[in-house]
Order: C-alpha cells, then sequence, then structure tokens
C-alpha cells in the first residue's frame, strides 16, 4: 500500500470517527436529565379584563381600563398633579402633537392638488440706455428706452381618470391616524 492510499484511509477513519463523536455529543446534548420535572405554573384565569382591587372598586362601568381616562381611575389627588405635571411637561407627547399637525397638513397638501389650480401674473420693464448707445427709430428720432409689460392668466385641473391623486391621500391618512393614534396613547398614561 502507498502512502497515499494510507493517508487517504486514515482520514476516512479520522472523518467517521469525528461524525460518530460529533453526533453522541448532539444527543448527550440535547438530553435532561433522567429526573426532569416540568414546573407548575399559576395562570390567572381572566388575565385581559382583571384589575387590582383598589381599581375595579372605582371604575363605576363595566367598560375596559384602556377606554377610560387616567383621571377616572386613579383617585389620589397627589398622584393626579404629579401626572398632570408630567404630561404638561412630556416633550416626547409635544413631539407627537407636532407630528400630528405635519401629517394634517401633508394629507391637506396632498388632497389640495384635487382642486383646480388658478394663477395670474403680470410683468412690466422699462430700460433706459446712455445716449452714446442710442438709435434711431423709424420715425427718424433716437430711442433710448424701452418699456413693455404683459399680463397672464392660467387655469388648470387635473382630471384624475386612473385614480392616481385620489389614492395618494391614504397613506397619508393612514399614516396621521398611526401618530394620532400614539399621542393618545400617550396622553392616556
Amino acid at each position: 500500500m502507498s502512502k497515499s492510499a494510507k493517508l487517504e484511509s486514515a482520514l476516512r477513519v479520522a472523518g467517521t470517527v469525528a461524525l460518530f463523536v460529533g453526533l453522541a455529543l448532539m444527543i448527550v446534548g440535547c438530553m435532561v436529565g433522567p429526573n426532569y420535572r416540568r414546573p407548575v405554573v399559576n395562570m390567572p384565569q381572566a388575565y385581559r379584563a382583571a384589575m387590582a382591587p383598589e381599581v375595579s372598586n372605582n371604575s363605576s362601568s363595566g367598560a375596559s381600563i384602556g377606554d377610560q381616562s387616567w383621571q377616572s381611575i386613579f383617585t389620589d389627588s397627589v398622584l393626579k398633579k404629579l401626572i398632570a405635571e408630567a404630561l404638561s411637561n412630556n416633550l416626547d407627547l409635544k413631539v407627537a402633537a407636532k407630528r400630528v399637525l405635519e401629517a394634517q397638513a401633508q394629507v391637506g397638501i396632498v388632497r389640495s392638488q384635487q382642486l383646480p389650480n388658478v394663477a395670474a401674473g403680470g410683468s412690466y420693464t422699462a430700460l433706459q440706455l446712455p445716449s452714446g448707445l442710442a438709435f434711431e427709430n423709424s420715425n427718424g428720432g433716437s430711442t433710448s428706452s424701452f418699456k413693455g409689460g404683459g399680463f397672464s392668466a392660467s387655469a388648470s385641473w387635473n382630471l384624475d381618470f386612473w385614480g392616481y391623486i385620489d389614492g395618494r391621500p391614504k397613506p397619508l391618512v393612514r399614516s396621521y391616524l398611526r401618530v394620532n393614534g400614539r399621542r393618545e396613547r400617550r396622553a392616556l398614561l
């Protein structure tokens, strides 16, 4: 047997041994142990509708706690003052309110494209040339000034045959509703 054949045979044996050792390690690693018992977890029966006793006594209606304002839930006057102060000084809430106004403006801009566009303009130009550059006009006199002006007006309206303009505000309205919803959630904290 040649050296290359011996080397090839040794590599095959080493590869086979490595494969079986790897498989054995994977099987042993997956075993938890002989005495494993799953822990008992006590889950509440009514998680989403459950309220603390002090909160449930104060809620007069059967509505969800998420639908009530924080003023009706919390009765402590000191806590109410602290929450009101936190809301009035909350920079995130102010930024969210500005984003709502921005989204409203963007929706208004896009919807304005559905209206007719009307434009008007006027201009007047007067040019005075130095006397050395004056030239003779057709009447035989010299002309050193030029005066002119004009008025323009236009009106246009995009007819939306394929729904391009009508479809554009929908993502902005969704964005506005999403931003407005975030602002309301922050205000209801």
